[in-house]
């Protein structure tokens, strides 16, 4: 562990919170443009990383948000998001080495990209105040990811129409059996009869 200070590990703390916050935030809203319910949304993205998160919010964006300039800002927020998550990884997954505690900067060794998808341990030298700049950028990120969510139709409850209750959806003649092992089922069991 390198040698650092209290207050270096204070702001490691806080970029780790506020980046956590984004990663967590992107998920539901990702499932909220897809219409997931969260445990499906939970079946749907385990074991995704964030960047495919961040992708795949693009994409979604890109079908369900009909206003040009809305679209392109949360294309921009992806692109800055994609952005911090580099940063983020690249402090998070350092193994750092001892140093000097005047020193500005702390020495990591981090795994950097070499001659395409191969990646090598490489020599780092970190501004102490990247930490800070990490972390001041991710709360940023916070703050503007929500100021789209709320601008954004279809996200948050009540911004959309509501779907149709089973009796109205059983009114209008759609029907709503679902395949269960191969068989269809009705939705909703006839009254009176026992679900199998």
């Amino acid at each position: 562990m390198s040698d650092l200070t209290d207050a270096d590990l204070r702001e490691l703390g806080r970029l780790v919170i506020a980046c956590a916050q984004i990663e967590g935030t992107v998920r539901w809203v990702l499932g909220s443009l897809m219409t997931l319910r969260d445990v499906f949304a939970d079946v749907a993205f385990a074991e995704r990383s964030h960047f495919w998160m961040l992708d795949a919010l693009a994409s979604t964006v890109a079908l369900r948000v009909d206003d040009p300039s809305l679209q392109r800002e949360w294309q921009e927020w992806v692109k800055d998001a994609k952005d911090v998550n580099s940063r983020r990884n690249g402090i998070i997954h350092a193994q750092w080495l001892s140093g000097d505690h005047a020193s500005t900067s702390i020495a990591s060794v981090r795994l950097m990209p070499r001659g395409g998808r191969r990646r090598v341990p490489t020599l780092h030298f970190s501004d102490r105040q990247a930490l800070t700049a990490v972390a001041d950028d991710a709360n940023s990120l916070s703050a503007r990811m929500f100021k789209l969510i709320f601008q954004t139709p279809g996200i948050l409850a009540g911004s959309e129409q509501a779907a149709p209750s089973p009796a109205e959806t059983a009114r209008r003649g759609v029907r709503s059996d679902m395949v269960v092992l191969g068989r269809i089922e009705p939705a909703d069991p006839a009254p009176g009869k026992p679900e199998r």
